[in-house]
């Protein structure tokens, strides 16, 4: 499975999701991605066997703008704590929450 970004369209792995995600928002299953080629950021909603890419929006109350999605198969998301784990294969991320 490939993944694209929103800003230059790169495309990257479910491995590259894993590495390049900064922070999260547990509760609400969001990630903030760093794109590893051109370094902007966007925010990702992960759930066991998806990914979806889109951009949070304010008001009157936090919500996700979802413009695509993904399943990606053997993804799984745990709350750990104040964090986000995510796994993937035999790679697994623990993402600090925001």
């Amino acid at each position: 499975m490939k993944l694209f970004c929103r800003h230059c369209q790169a495309v990257f792995s479910p491995e590259e999701l894993l590495e390049n995600c900064t922070q999260s928002w547990p509760d609400q299953h969001w990630v903030y991605f760093v794109c590893p080629e051109c370094h902007k950021g966007m925010n990702l909603e992960v759930k066991n066997e998806f990914v979806f890419v889109g951009f949070l929006d304010g008001g009157p109350g936090s919500s996700f703008i979802y413009e695509r999605g993904y399943t990606i198969e053997g993804l799984r998301v745990e709350r750990e704590g104040n964090d986000l784990t995510i796994h993937y294969g035999s790679h697994t991320r623990r993402i600090p929450s925001k």
